[in-house]
């Protein structure tokens, strides 16, 4: 993942996380750190899933940790045809509490 991402503001973390799974693809618990100043994307993640109904893919990888060592973590991102849905969601219920809460993130 590209260390150097400029993200438009968000009202939010749980938002800012959204937008960037969006628009820049998959984040590891520790590209969140760096990237985003997500101290806990597993519960950002969890918070996005629950709020918006979205579902967030996720595998394990082995990345580099303390020391160089090998640690394994989640890797988490959305599909296209996921994206496709909640903008289909999004069309279909303009004033749900859903899109008022952060569906609005959803572009083509």
């Amino acid at each position: 993942m590209d260390n150097n991402i400029v993200m438009p503001p968000a009202e939010t973390k749980i938002n800012r996380v959204f937008l960037a799974l969006r628009t820049c693809g998959s984040f590891t618990r520790f590209d969140a750190e760096r990237q985003l100043s997500d101290h806990c994307l597993p519960s950002t993640i969890s918070e996005i899933q629950k709020r918006y109904g979205a579902g967030v893919s996720r595998k394990f990888v082995t990345v580099p940790g303390f020391q160089g060592k090998p640690t394994q973590c989640c890797e988490y991102w959305v599909t296209s045809e996921e994206w496709i849905r909640l903008k289909r969601r999004k069309e279909e219920a303009p004033n749900s509490d859903q899109t008022k809460r952060g569906l609005q993130n959803v572009q083509d």
